[in-house]
């Protein structure tokens, strides 16, 4: 029988008592940048790896980030000195994360370079997901394993449901962290989609202060993180000095996939997933919201093990956020419950 584990985890003061997750960590992360060969002749991904040294295996990880942030500034950005990456790192994970085509590390659609308006939009989920496929066609033969164990973030949810659906024999545990869902806002559904978009970080700061901004007081969102955040984000693109103000060039499949979630057509069939999934979200998070998840946790028919989390005083981007400890904590303990 289904095990179903619904915990509100509805503690708005944790984050004034909770041990720090590997606070006494013997040895720190060791981080590196891999490049592997893409679904995509002669375009290469960008794969960024935190680990603790061992001679022992450990369980594989890979994090596949949303919509608008490469992994340099959102599973690898540092705050108080770890990120998610090297917290579940310090957890005893090998962690890794991956950039899609045309983000970050991974290199540029050839269409980028011409009009935003010349093609539909690039990077699709389904399109993500070939990416998935090339970067654990990698690590079977470099760690030498079978089955990933996978964290969607946000539109990376809809990646991670693509890939889990496709080869469930391939994803041994699977976290769908504020994941999009039919109840998630889209696009109008009339409207023309462009290939790329452009982004200012102050524009994405302020969505993400805006979503922080219904936990409450204290402040969810802290404020002194944006100057490094914003530099290290516009360092994601190596054009973003070229344009006045500077911006970040992204594909724009993840808004088509949205779109179409608008439409009625989700992306894949959590039915389809055969894997013990976590699905874990803030208390004001307003992309998954409460009923989407609820929708997604029911869904999940065929996971032998399904969960849904509910992190107080949080909204949609947790790990910029004073409750992220308790964010890597709930994903490290789902993770190593591996056998």
């Amino acid at each position: 029988m289904t095990k179903i584990t619904l915990n509100l985890a509805l503690c708005l003061v944790a984050c004034l008592g909770l041990t720090p997750l590997a606070a006494q960590a013997a040895t720190k992360a060791i981080e590196e940048t891999v490049h592997v060969p893409g679904p995509i002749t002669g375009l290469r991904l960008g794969l960024r790896h935190a680990s603790i040294p061992t001679q022992h295996a450990r369980p594989v990880v890979l994090i596949l980030h949303g919509a608008g942030v490469p992994v340099s500034g959102n599973p690898d950005f540092s705050l108080g000195g770890r990120s998610l990456m090297t917290a579940l790192a310090e957890e005893g994970l090998d962690v890794w994360a991956l950039d899609y085509y045309g983000f970050g590390e991974s290199d540029r659609y050839p269409e980028m370079s011409q009009s935003a308006d010349a093609h539909p939009p690039l990077g699709r989920a389904e399109e993500c997901a070939d990416q998935v496929d090339a970067v654990m066609d990698f690590l079977k033969k470099d760690r030498h394993v079978d089955r990933l164990m996978l964290i969607g973030d946000s539109g990376g949810s809809v990646v991670a449901g693509v890939f889990a659906t496709r080869r469930p024999n391939s994803v041994s545990r699977l976290i769908l962290f504020g994941p999009e869902t039919p109840f998630t806002d889209g696009p109008p559904t009339d409207s023309v989609l462009p290939a790329y978009i452009y982004i200012a970080p102050a524009e994405l700061w302020g969505q993400f202060a805006d979503w922080a901004q219904t936990a409450g007081k204290p402040d969810a969102l802290d404020a002194n993180a944006y100057k490094a955040w914003a530099e290290t984000y516009l360092q994601s693109d190596p054009t973003s000095a070229t344009r006045t103000p500077p911006t970040v060039k992204i594909p724009n499949g993840r808004a088509a996939d949205t779109a179409a979630i608008e439409r009625g057509r989700f992306t894949y069939d959590p039915g389809a997933i055969r894997a013990p999934t976590l699905i874990v979200m803030g208390e004001f998070d307003a992309i998954a919201t409460f009923p989407g998840a609820e929708w997604l946790l029911k869904s999940l028919t065929q996971a032998p093990e399904r969960r849904l989390i509910v992190i107080g005083h949080a909204s949609h981007t947790i790990q910029y956020e004073i409750e992220r400890t308790q964010l890597y904590r709930v994903m490290a303990d789902f993770l190593n419950e591996h056998e």
